[in-house]
């Protein structure tokens, strides 16, 4: 299977808007505002498979580009970890005085712990927004994916590298959140070995896919033993992962090259990083959140603070 930067562009797009409405379906169902079956399917369902399908792109695109050159833990970091976590600090910086105000958080400056809260709201807990907690996860899966790369020409210790920090993560994601933050991991190991053994990068022995199945089938009997409803989301969004990569792999089409198309993969990440606290800000001003002016306002701010990371903080 081949993806195409525009391809990943748009598919990175759609499972943005998954996610919004994921969480605008989850306030309804929260507050019986409708009982209309699609909301309830949204809220159930559709949050887990937009961050299923990115964390699948992420390992995939990472691997893309390690085909064509290695890049050294310095270069990785610039490149790689900082493009994902600066623009959290910023949108954190800005939300951070409106989430005070909305809570009515006084603040004594002349406590050293003021400033303490500060730094840790704003560079750890991103400004109380709960709904980032995937961006953690993926940040310590880009680490595990460099040091699986660096040894990855000796694909047992790779293998095993890989395993025992990927469980890890799996461990961290159950402490600091709850058993639904572990569900994405595999499809970040699928997105990379998905790319690792495709035909255009002249294939290979897939050794590692053993490992991978056998991270899946210790996470199912976890899953199992913790929720059976965990468990069938689990199942549920990964055949449908499987089908949409079945379906790629057949189909072979190029997305045409358009500015537009590559706008809109960058704005899928500042929509990520904005509607939660739309959401958030609208709860606290309005009874009743309609969906247009939430979604109307979501695009707006992301598309404001797009603008305001890349041409003026150039991040």
């Amino acid at each position: 299977m081949y993806l195409s930067k525009n391809t990943t562009n748009v598919i990175k797009f759609l499972c943005a808007i998954l996610i919004v409405l994921h969480h605008y379906a989850q306030y309804v169902c929260a507050n019986n505002i409708s009982d209309n079956i699609i909301y309830f399917i949204l809220s159930s369902q559709c949050g887990f498979l937009g961050v299923i399908i990115f964390f699948f792109l992420s390992g995939y695109g990472l691997m893309e580009s390690e085909n064509k050159k290695h890049l050294n833990f310095i270069t990785f970091f610039k490149k790689r970890l900082l493009k994902i976590y600066l623009p959290v600090v910023a949108v954190s910086i800005l939300w951070l005085p409106i989430y005070y105000r909305m809570h009515n958080i006084s603040l004594d400056f002349t406590q050293i712990g003021t400033y303490t809260d500060i730094i840790v709201n704003i560079f750890w807990q991103w400004g109380q927004d709960n709904i980032l907690w995937f961006i953690k996860i993926l940040m310590l899966l880009y680490l595990t994916f460099y040091i699986f790369t660096t040894t990855q020409n000796k694909p047992y210790i790779s293998i095993a590298i890989a395993t025992i920090l990927t469980l890890g993560i799996c461990i961290f994601g159950v402490t600091c959140f709850d058993w639904y933050s572990i569900i994405s991991i595999p499809a970040f190991w699928i997105g990379v070995l998905a790319s690792k053994y495709n035909k255009v990068n002249g294939g290979g022995k897939p050794i590692h896919i053993y490992a991978l199945i056998a991270i899946c089938i210790i996470q199912s009997i976890v899953l199992m033993n913790i929720s059976n409803s965990l468990l069938i989301h689990s199942i549920i969004n990964y055949v449908i992962l499987l089908c949409m990569i079945l379906f790629m792999h057949k189909i072979k089409f190029e997305i045409p090259n358009s500015n537009l198309i590559g706008i809109a993969g960058v704005l899928s990440y500042d929509i990520y990083l904005v509607h939660g606290k739309v959401l958030m800000y609208l709860k606290h001003i309005a009874e009743t959140i309609d969906i247009y002016h939430f979604l109307i306002l979501s695009f707006v701010m992301s598309i404001c603070y797009y603008l305001f990371r890349t041409k003026l903080l150039k991040i």
